[in-house]
């Protein structure tokens, strides 16, 4: 069986609707815990996929969290030995600065759902499935990052150009959330995380029922078109 080790930086945050297709694709998953596991002591060569989640951190927040360094370091070896690697959000982040690129505020916080507008690459590859002709996408984050060097453009929205990178087959990077299920969307309202930013909360929770299962059945054909590219 495969191994798939995700490292997450929320407390009991999970692959959502992503979950059950490494599952189905033969992967067998184990979480780690920034912050709590130590992940200097993962073992690269017997990870076949490697995912790193999103959280309310700052990718260059070293000082108060010393663990994103080793994050770093863990994606460096990775890149270097051309393994797979998955990023989402802060995982995205990260793996920018993985590759030497700047991580920094964007000028303007995006949250909520807006489609993304796919380059000529991104229209030939896995991303295909998520485009604005299909489903609306799920944004939340205030950070961006510089496009690193040799990796191809697949997406992008009004506000932020870097949504998703490739390098390859083996290096996939979303600032954007195709993996958020409508669950998790209704938890964080509930727990009043999300920062509307002048959104009406009738409105927000009008497109998750909306948008919520277009963007389950895309981003699941995406993941699954990826995998079967590696």
């Amino acid at each position: 069986m495969k191994t798939l080790t995700v490292i997450r930086h929320v407390a009991h945050e999970r692959l959502g609707y992503w979950e059950s297709i490494f599952m189905s694709n033969g992967y067998k998953i184990s979480y780690k815990s920034a912050g709590v596991d130590d992940l200097r002591q993962l073992d690269l060569k017997s990870i076949d996929l490697l995912c790193i989640l999103g959280g309310p951190l700052n990718a260059y927040q070293d000082k108060e969290h010393s663990f994103l360094l080793d994050e770093v370091t863990l994606l460096k070896q990775r890149f270097d030995l051309g393994l797979p690697t998955l990023g989402i959000c802060l995982g995205s982040q990260l793996m920018a600065r993985a590759l030497g690129e700047r991580v920094y505020p964007a000028d303007t916080l995006e949250i909520g759902w807006s489609p993304l507008i796919l380059s000529e690459k991104g229209k030939q590859s896995c991303v295909k499935y998520l485009g604005g002709l299909y489903t609306s996408m799920f944004h939340w984050h205030h950070d961006t990052f510089d496009l690193p060097s040799g990796a191809e453009l697949l997406a992008s929205t009004e506000l932020c150009k870097n949504q998703i990178f490739a390098i390859g087959h083996s290096i996939l990077a979303f600032q954007c959330h195709p993996e958020v299920t409508r669950w998790c969307l209704e938890k964080w309202m509930q727990q009043g995380v999300l920062m509307l930013q002048g959104q009406s909360l009738k409105k927000f929770q009008q497109d998750t029922v909306q948008f919520s299962y277009d963007l389950k059945k895309q981003s699941q054909k995406c993941i699954c078109d990826w995998l079967n590219s590696l």
